[in-house]
């Protein structure tokens, strides 16, 4: 985070110069340099989101339905995710900025070069256009009384919860909780993003999720708006009180959470 929060002054101060110079192609590539200087501060930005030691989030569960059964809801962070989606924004518009620039200023003999920063540019993005077709989302976990849903940023997986043998907590370059179930687990799993076929398999594109194993959900907490050690204890319970899963969907769920500490 230290370099790259270096790279991201660095870059500032080279178009800074570069746009106040009086030479044509540095005025014009500046803009360019702004924007890659711009995607890695959100890259920083990202890293620090992550960090849950920097700051307690104080979003609270909330009353939702699903497939018409009330349900409580645990929202997804929309600075975490919006963050991601600068970054892939900002190389869109670099790529395919600069690739028509070229295409318009020496196509005849810079034709590859355009071609290969326009193909760059459409992959990066996609990701935004997926986003705003709902096909990409904050993501967030859906609680009903009878299953665990966790509708992540690019899949949904689903887990009864009579299958939970427990949950526990996980760190692999992030925190994360893990619910496990049991052998023969009633659980399923669905890409939200659409697929393409590469030699004889299907492949996700924009496969964001941490990848599950079968019978369980993974939680990476920083994409949630919640505290995750508040989270960790409200799954705990329900988990270990089966009797008290008829309160998710309720007013009593919310009550819940708030003496969760």
């Amino acid at each position: 985070m230290f370099s790259l929060t270096g790279l991201v002054v660095l870059c500032f101060g080279i178009a800074a110069a570069m746009w106040c110079s009086e030479d044509h192609s540095a005025h014009v590539v500046s803009k360019y340099v702004a924007l890659f200087g711009l995607a890695m501060a959100a890259t920083v930005a990202m890293g620090a989101w992550a960090n849950e030691g920097w700051r307690r989030r104080r979003s609270s569960v909330q009353p939702t339905t699903t497939h018409g059964a009330a349900a409580t809801a645990v929202p997804g962070s929309v600075g975490y995710f919006t963050l991601y989606q600068t970054i892939w924004s900002c190389f869109a518009v670099l790529f395919l900025g600069a690739g028509l620039e070229i295409a318009a200023a020496a196509w005849p003999t810079h034709w590859p070069l355009a071609l290969l920063l326009a193909f760059l540019g459409l992959g990066s993005a996609s990701a935004p256009v997926l986003a705003v077709a709902g096909r990409l989302r904050r993501g967030r976990v859906v609680l009903t009384d009878q299953e665990i849903v966790h509708e992540g940023w690019s899949s949904r997986t689903s887990l009864a919860w009579a299958d939970v043998s427990r949950v526990i907590t996980a760190f692999e370059r992030q925190p994360l909780i893990v619910i496990i179930g049991s052998d023969g687990a009633r659980w399923s799993a669905c890409a939200a993003t659409p697929t393409v076929r590469l030699g004889g398999n299907r492949r996700q594109i924009w496969k964001l999720d941490r990848p599950a194993p079968a019978g369980s959900i993974v939680l990476e907490c920083p994409r949630l708006a919640v505290d995750g050690y508040r989270l960790y204890r409200f799954l705990t319970y329900y988990a270990d009180n089966p009797s008290a899963r008829v309160e998710l969907g309720t007013p009593a769920a919310t009550e819940r959470w708030a003496t969760v500490r």
